[in-house]
């Protein structure tokens, strides 16, 4: 059956239970609907049985709504253990931790250069993947410690839709004067998970089911930590600013922003051990927190799930109610919950023991529970959002998994190259200049660390006493050039007394056959034409990333031309071996001999076949068989003595 039918069954069925028309008398029509419901929850019955005790219940009247018996029959085809298994299968749990969590592990009070970096970090993950509308609400605002800018990111997948789900989280951090604070678990973590979801879930969004309403939306806070004491004004600056903001801009029905989001998911203080979730807001988004539950354990049914060291795990999402103020725990959901929309906070209570500790620092996180947690937010967000758990074209852990061994492979081909024709040996020697240096500054990359990842080897930075002249020349266009080339060895290019040009340093340096066996790495493209006719002379530049150019003509030809002159050297040594031969060793007289016949007859080694001494005849319906033999002819005398007197 398809899946759209349940769903309209259910919209369809939502809230009839109330209706007075099938509270009267004898309740026939609801008693029809709950027998049609349990006639196919037969097909279901193991899921539903965590949920009924006694089957005649249903009967008289069911524990739960009857949304939720057609709920349950849309998960068993949208949870199957493939398709769960794909979708935590999508991502790379290193590059989760590498490419989004790592660059946000910085202090990043709202104002500072930290919060721009990190802020400059999520925009450009955002903007790699080329199909998100990306806006920022920027103001500024008075606070304890002054005027103070603040700028929250908004990145929407498609800004035609007419309905929004929200991911929310802050990306700034809390000022502690006695210690330095990182805010690991609040908020780097759910940041990095928010632009991991979306960077794994990229490729289902193109085979999604047409003509949705509903689209995704991320927003990353800006200012929701205190500057002092937490207060109404001293605090939820980003959050505040924007739902206001919402709440006026109307559209032509007269509706404002606020309308059109359905829930609105809020996500804080992830990534310590033995977190537990609980359902703030029961009597608003009761079914989604009931969807994770559901789905952290199908998930950990299903071994998809990560256990600790003796085994055993302790979930997640509590079903057990408890007693909160109106809008729960204070965060960046209170402007919006004020103002009518429903919320889903995933805050674990109580909170984790580093909070606003120094000790809330990457050393601290547990890597097994952010996983666990990571996997049941995919699902559920491919849930809601109705999106295929496989695709061919989105079955191979991304793309981008796929280009990076290529990408390997590629250049352990070309150093290969150059290590059997050219003798290059570890650690290999880079010679860099400024345009290089630059490129690197422009793309946040540190030198040493990606061209030893890239080469996978050890390296040594080398420039010369001209690039260093040439950044001295540009310190004022470019201040953090200077630093970068001088952190490098300098080696003795011969022009200390006056510099020269840095196309001709290099040309000094690289001499003919590049006797040094250097790297050059370079972004001048006149550089780079001058030193490719010099064979064996690997060349790097950047490129968004750094990237190694193909060997050479020159250096082609040299490898070729090697080769064949070994093959003559080879050919050369046979013909002087034989030589030798023939002048020391003494040839002997040819002297052909016979053959001997060898003698016909039985083979000595064979041995006759031992006679069956009684054998069980074969029967066949009960009829013994005879052996079948060879029919002789015997020719009688008198033909014998006319065949003679024919032949005389």
């Amino acid at each position: 059956m398809d899946i759209g039918i349940f769903y309209k069954l259910s919209n369809m069925f939502e809230g009839l239970e109330e209706k007075p028309e099938c509270k009267r008398d004898g309740k026939n029509l609801y008693h029809k609907l709950v027998k049609l419901e349990y006639a196919i929850l037969t097909f279901v019955w193991e899921d539903v049985m965590e949920c009924f005790n006694k089957t005649n219940e249903i009967a008289v009247a069911p524990p739960l709504p009857l949304t939720f018996l057609f709920l349950v029959i849309a998960e068993k085809k949208l949870y199957g253990e493939n398709g769960m298994k794909n979708l935590t299968k999508l991502g790379n749990f290193s590059d989760f931790w590498n490419l989004d969590l790592e660059p946000i592990l910085i202090p990043r009070v709202s104002g500072t250069p930290g919060n721009i970096k990190v802020r400059e970090h999520i925009i450009s993950r955002l903007e790699s993947l080329k199909s998100w509308t990306i806006t920022e609400d920027k103001f500024v605002q008075q606070t304890p410690n002054g005027k103070v800018k603040f700028s929250d990111i908004i990145a929407t997948l498609d800004p035609k839709a007419h309905k929004q789900v929200v991911l929310a989280c802050h990306y700034d951090s809390k000022k502690f004067y006695d210690f330095e604070f990182i805010g690991a678990t609040d908020s780097a973590v759910p940041c990095a998970l928010l632009l991991a979801l979306v960077r794994e879930l990229q490729c289902l969004f193109k085979y999604r089911q047409k003509n949705l309403d509903t689209t995704l939306q991320l927003i990353f806070f800006d200012g929701e930590e205190a500057f002092k004491t937490w207060t109404e004004t001293d605090s939820l600056y980003g959050s505040r600013h924007l739902a206001s903001k919402w709440q006026n801009d109307l559209d032509a029905n007269g509706r404002n922003k606020l309308y059109s989001i359905t829930h609105f998911i809020l996500l804080d203080l992830i990534g310590s051990s033995n977190i537990v979730f609980h359902n703030y807001f029961p009597q608003e988004t009761d079914r989604l927190f009931q969807n994770l539950v559901k789905i952290e354990h199908l998930l950990l049914r299903r071994n998809l799930q990560y256990r600790d060291h003796y085994n055993m795990y302790k979930s997640m999402f509590s079903t057990e109610l408890l007693q909160f103020p109106l809008y729960g725990i204070q965060d960046d959901h209170v402007p919006f919950a004020k103002k009518g929309v429903k919320i889903l906070h995933l805050i674990p209570y109580p909170f984790p023991s580093i909070w606003h500790q120094p000790g809330d620092i990457e050393r601290n996180l547990d890597k097994r529970s952010i996983a666990n947690f990571k996997n049941v937010l995919t699902v559920f967000v491919a849930h809601y959002l109705k999106l295929p758990s496989w695709h061919r074209e989105c079955s191979s852990r991304n793309n981008f998994v796929n280009m990076k061994i290529l990408r390997e492979k590629k250049v352990k081909k070309i150093l290969a190259f150059y290590k059997n024709y050219f003798h290059f040996r570890t650690p290999y020697q880079v010679l860099i200049d400024g345009t290089f240096c630059l490129a690197a500054l422009n793309y946040h990359l540190d030198i040493n660390d990606v061209l030893s990842k890239y080469l996978q080897s050890e390296i040594r930075l080398f420039t010369t006493s001209c690039a260093i002249a040439e950044a001295h020349s540009l310190e004022k266009l470019f201040p953090g050039l200077l630093p970068q080339l001088r952190s490098c060895q300098v080696c003795s290019c011969g022009h200390k007394k006056k510099a020269v040009s840095v196309v001709e340093c290099f040309k000094s340096m690289v001499n003919n056959n590049n006797n040094n066996h250097y790297i050059l790495c370079t972004q001048d493209k006149k550089i780079q034409k001058v030193l490719r006719k010099h064979p064996g002379v690997p060349i790097i530049f950047i490129d968004r990333t750094v990237c190694i150019e193909q060997p050479s003509k020159a250096s082609q030809q040299i490898a070729t031309d090697g080769f064949a002159g070994e093959v003559e050297e080879l050919n050369y040594e046979d013909k002087v071996l034989n030589q030798l031969k023939d002048k020391i060793l003494v040839k002997k007289p040819h002297v052909d001999f016979k053959k001997r016949k060898s003698k016909k007859g039985a083979n000595p080694l064979s041995c006759k076949k031992k006679k069956v001494v009684n054998a069980v005849p074969s029967i066949d319906n009960g009829v013994k068989k005879s052996r079948k033999r060879r029919k002789k002819y015997k020719v009688s005398s008198h033909i014998k003595e006319l065949l003679k007197n024919i032949h005389q």
